[in-house]
């Protein structure tokens, strides 16, 4: 997982705070998730480049949205420090509580193994 990939959505654009990005991204898709892949380059030996990847789900007659959207995200995105440690921090809290989840199941399948 790319940082950047797992963030752009959260930040503010040239055009819509990031409030705005979410509530239009809500309104004319089903989400957009980005993705960071490494290709090898197949002229190259040893040389790799890379492939973002934006997948979104949406009805057709919202494409000129969307097209919108895409671009402002993928090109005017403003990445400010205050913002980006928000985003982080919510990031590793949702981290930190699939820990504990699993923690929690962990210790209950091992307490029901026990039982039988």
């Amino acid at each position: 997982m790319s940082l950047i990939t797992s963030v752009i959505g959260e930040l503010s654009t040239k055009h819509h705070n990031y409030t705005q990005l979410g509530e239009n991204i809500g309104k004319y898709t089903g989400g957009i998730s980005h993705s960071l892949h490494l290709r090898a380059n197949e002229k190259r030996i040893n040389e790799l480049y890379g492939l973002w990847q934006t997948n979104t789900k949406y009805l057709s007659r919202y494409r000129d949205q969307i097209d919108g959207l895409l671009g402002e995200m993928l090109h005017d995105t403003i990445i400010e420090d205050e913002r980006l440690k928000v985003v982080l921090s919510d990031m590793s809290q949702g981290l930190d509580a699939q820990i504990i989840g699993s923690g929690q199941k962990f210790a209950m399948l091992e307490s029901t193994a026990l039982l039988s």
